[in-house]
């Protein structure tokens, strides 16, 4: 699931001490409150994160897919029709050396 930026932000707002409500509280408290907020930040961090390198691994794999089938669905290269070439070649010499009996 991916997250729109403001309503992440209204969850993260939800979660953390406004300016009113530290201005409000003693020195302990607010140091305590500011922790928590802290720590709460830091798992959103960590979720972002591993949510981040989910889709680099998706869109990774994606590409290689994308390019796999690319090559698979490419028309024929330059060292094909190099073998088909050579498979003339020999084709002609083996009738040559090795003609049909009767």
């Amino acid at each position: 699931m991916i997250t729109s930026a403001p309503s992440f932000m209204a969850e993260i707002e939800k979660h953390i001490a406004d300016s009113a409500a530290l201005a409000s509280m003693s020195s302990r408290d607010r140091y305590l409150q500011l922790q928590k907020d802290n720590r709460y930040l830091e798992s959103v961090l960590r979720e972002q994160d591993r949510r981040l390198d989910a889709l680099e691994k998706r869109l990774s794999a994606l590409k290689n897919a994308k390019a796999k089938l690319d090559v698979d669905q490419a028309p024929p290269t330059e060292a094909s029709s190099r073998d088909r070439e050579l498979e003339s070649a020999l084709s002609r010499a083996e009738r040559l050396f090795f003609p049909p009996t009767l």
